[in-house]
């Protein structure tokens, strides 16, 4: 997907299914990749969904930005602890930066010929034109769904209810 928040709402779902995962990052990790085509977008080479849209190439992504947000947090941490934010653990990082990566490039996939998601595999098997819409149209209605059950299950009211983290 061009670079839009299409991402978002399935990320935002992942994090509503599964509660462990931290929403911020997996949310950030969900379009990160797109900073790729944006680039080659840049310097006139259209807009290429390379090797950082593989399996491989995001797996890349997700362990060094999470290496990356790890070792930042360190220095901001005690400062963001102040607005009650915290990095919940290193396994929930990855998994989050991890799922984040693997929700986008599973949703390209169904999008870009150029793709080659199982790198160094060439080709892109998942590649359906026809599902254009229906992608774009899960990943708007997805956030529309997310956004007031994510809310629900995290007020402090339907926390109770619905069980808190």
């Amino acid at each position: 997907m061009p670079f839009t928040p299409y991402h978002l709402g399935p990320a935002l779902m992942i994090t509503a299914a599964i509660r462990r995962l931290d929403m911020a990052i997996l949310l950030l990790f969900s379009i990160i990749l797109d900073i790729e085509p944006l680039l080659f977008g840049l310097f006139d080479r259209g807009f290429v969904h390379g090797f950082f849209h593989s399996y491989l190439g995001s797996s890349l992504v997700a362990v060094l930005g999470s290496v990356w947000i790890w070792l930042l947090w360190r220095r901001v941490g005690p400062f963001l602890s102040f607005f009650k934010v915290q990095l919940k653990s290193n396994r929930v990082l990855l998994a989050s930066a991890i799922a984040g990566v693997y929700s986008h490039v599973f949703l390209d996939s169904f999008l870009y010929p150029e793709m080659s998601p199982l790198f160094p595999f060439q080709g892109n098997l998942m590649y359906r034109p026809e599902l254009n819409l229906t992608i774009y149209s899960l990943c708007l209605c997805s956030l529309v769904v997310a956004i007031p059950i994510f809310f629900l299950t995290r007020s402090r009211f339907w926390g109770k209810i619905w069980g808190k983290r």
